[in-house]
């Protein structure tokens, strides 16, 4: 009987050993948590149901790895990203679990949300005011409804007379700086 327990013991390992040991390098090499969605609740006749009212936040979380410790952050990092301006549960639900899915095609391919170089090597230097500002509004020309776009065209003009008229077009954009702040 001792022969047959062992046996079966030794056929399991053969047979799904390897698997196990697989399983358990890819659970280790993970350096995030699944991503999720926070769907607030409150309290209506005694039952938790998902809410959209002002002041309950909906979001994508998870935890990312420490590459310092090797360790999962104690807070989640949180991604809101516009999911708080849907007006029903339905709507924030399905924008939230396109997030969701978002963000976990962006920790499989490799991304790094604590790496500031990422998005260092994103940001595009300028040299003058100008160029700086007409790239913002040609980037955020998408988003906007024609006569709006045209109407912020107006307005930069004016601001970038007024620079030229203060001798501040030839600066660069780092230059800049909010009147009260040194």
């Amino acid at each position: 009987m001792k022969k047959i327990s062992i046996n079966i013991q030794s056929e399991y390992e053969f047979e799904y050993g390897n698997e196990v040991i697989k399983h358990k390098m890819i659970i280790a090499e993970r350096r995030y948590s699944e991503p999720k969605l926070y769907i607030p609740k409150e309290n209506t006749r005694g039952m938790r149901v998902p809410t959209a009212k002002k002041g309950y936040r909906w979001y994508v979380y998870f935890r990312y790895k420490d590459p310092d410790t090797g360790l999962f952050s104690k807070q989640p990092l949180k991604f809101y990203r516009n999911i708080n301006r849907f007006k029903t549960v339905n709507e924030r639900i399905v924008y939230g679990n396109a997030m969701v899915a978002a963000y976990k095609e962006l920790l499989v391919g490799g991304w790094n949300p604590l790496d500031d170089t990422a998005n260092e090597q994103i940001e595009k230097t300028y040299n003058t005011i100008k160029e700086a500002f007409v790239s913002a509004l040609e980037n955020k020309k998408n988003t906007l409804k024609e006569g709006t776009y045209n109407s912020y065209w107006n307005y930069l003009n004016m601001f970038l007379d007024w620079c030229k008229e203060n001798e501040l077009d030839k600066k660069s954009i780092s230059e800049l700086k909010w009147k009260g702040r040194t």
